[in-house]
């Protein structure tokens, strides 16, 4: 049984007693609990910290100003462990405008080691440590007060074992020589950072489902009434599709309408953003060409590509069995079709491509390289392995060697 001591603030007292016993240490844990559904900016309500002596529970309905404990996790000297951390960086960066300087995700460095990605806490803990926790608060409402045992419960079971895993992962990334790799993803997420508005992305209004029929103006449009949307939504604090939704924004952008009565009849709207919208379809209309979002060029795949991202796809399945590496962490099925669709259409393969990056280029892209050039051929050897897939040299290249 875990021995440590557990601890609730509640007061402003406790907490600078909590931040005095967190500074000691250079390596906690770290996870949090909010409700993101109601508002722009995800409302924490609770922050759990363990240390290799403590658990800790800041209760942040009652503990308003907890941003010593942000500027105590960011400090270069104190290793934050974390599982998925994406949203405790958010919640950092959107309080003090900063990420921890060093970051050790388990659920990243499991995918690096032999396990899945991503997995959940649960699962991750039982194939690591052996530990069982619950996690049958999942869903629960973290604003409502006062805090039942289980959700206490839970809440400290949450970073409880994390240490622990840390220092499991730690000695399997050290004896399978992935140290690096996981230190290159940790910087990747560590760097990945929310503005004042929401997450900084690549044009995050070319997401929305429809965008990519639309002509250079219609863009232009969208995009202005992305960006209005997200500003009222980040002043108003309210979830930027609860003030208008992603189809009403497609189908304005459609629509480019000239007066008010172009969206009298569209169900949905709210009468007070209609003369905003118009406005906007105005100044997009006046924008000459250049000034315009340019449409993103169309994937044609034809079958051949179709098949040979088939097998691409097959191949990193297997070079990721044999490295024991997790699949959905090394790439994704676009970036396969990328590498396909350049080969197809004799261009050089994209920049900033993950598979060409980092401990990527060194484990995983020389064995897809060889067979997207036609240096290796492929057949299967024994479907009774967990790999079947054997390489053999093509006959060129065994005579140039």
């Amino acid at each position: 049984m875990d021995a440590r001591p557990e601890r609730i603030v509640v007061n402003d007292h406790d907490f600078r007693g909590a931040c005095m016993h967190i500074a000691k240490h250079n390596l906690v844990a770290l996870d949090t609990e909010f409700v993101g559904e109601d508002t722009y900016k995800p409302e924490i309500c609770l922050v759990q910290i363990a240390t290799p002596d403590e658990l800790i529970l800041i209760d942040t309905i009652k503990v308003k100003n907890i941003e010593p404990l942000w500027k105590l996790l960011v400090e270069p000297n104190r290793e934050v462990v974390v599982h998925a951390g994406r949203e405790e960086i958010r919640l950092c960066q959107l309080a003090i405008g900063m990420a921890p300087a060093k970051l050790f995700d388990i659920q990243i460095a499991a995918g690096l080691v032999g396990f899945g990605f991503p997995v959940g806490m649960a699962q991750l803990l039982q194939q690591i440590l052996n530990k069982r926790i619950n996690k049958a608060e999942t869903l629960t409402d973290w604003r409502i007060r006062p805090l039942t045992s289980a959700q206490v419960r839970y809440a400290f079971d949450d970073v409880r074992y994390l240490l622990a895993a840390h220092a499991g992962l730690v000695a399997r990334l050290k004896q399978m020589d992935r140290a690096e790799a996981a230190q290159e993803e940790f910087s990747r997420l560590i760097h990945w950072s929310p503005d004042e508005e929401g997450e900084v992305g690549p044009e995050k209004w070319r997401r929305i489902k429809g965008a990519g029929q639309l002509d250079r103006k219609k863009l232009a449009l969208l995009k202005m009434i992305f960006d209005w949307r997200e500003k009222r939504a980040s002043k108003l604090n309210r979830p930027a599709r609860t003030l208008l939704r992603d189809d009403l924004v497609i189908e304005v952008a459609k629509r480019m309408p000239t007066t008010e009565r172009d969206l009298n009849l569209i169900r949905g709207l709210q009468a007070r953003d209609i003369p905003d919208l118009v406005d906007m379809a105005n100044q997009a209309r006046k924008l000459p060409p250049e000034k315009c979002p340019e449409p993103p060029e169309k994937e044609i795949e034809t079958p051949a590509m179709v098949i040979a991202s088939s097998v691409l796809g097959a191949v990193l399945g297997d070079i990721c069995i044999r490295q024991k590496l997790a699949q959905t962490l090394v790439a994704s099925l676009s970036e396969i079709r990328a590498v396909v669709r350049a080969k197809g259409q004799n261009k050089a393969i994209p920049e900033g491509l993950s598979l060409r990056e980092g401990w990527r280029r060194k484990l995983v892209w020389p064995l897809i390289e060889a067979v997207l050039d036609g240096k290796r051929l492929i057949r299967l050897k024994d479907l009774a392995l967990e790999s079947p897939i054997e390489y053999q040299l093509f006959e060129s290249d065994k005579s140039a060697g």
